[in-house]
């Protein structure tokens, strides 16, 4: 299986990504600290020198990620 990562990916489009997915209804109620430690940890593997579009593309994979974590388990607490 191959990895296909967009190689025009750039912080910016990091950025961008997360405003979307922060400003949907769905993700009101989600805590900012999850989301701060995935750019945190984006920014250490830039500075370790990784290569940006596989560090904002597994970014992003991440934020979908607890996303769906944080929905799916206030779904089933509601239940």
């Amino acid at each position: 299986m191959t990895l296909c990562i967009d190689t025009q990916l750039t912080l910016r489009d990091l950025e961008t990504y997360i405003k979307v997915q922060l400003d949907d209804p769905r993700y009101a109620h989600i805590g900012m600290d999850p989301v701060l430690d995935i750019i945190l940890h984006a920014k250490k593997r830039l500075i370790r020198g990784d290569y940006m579009p596989r560090v904002v593309s597994e970014s992003m994979v991440s934020l979908d990620e607890y996303l769906m974590l944080a929905t799916d388990c206030e779904t089933t607490c509601m239940i």
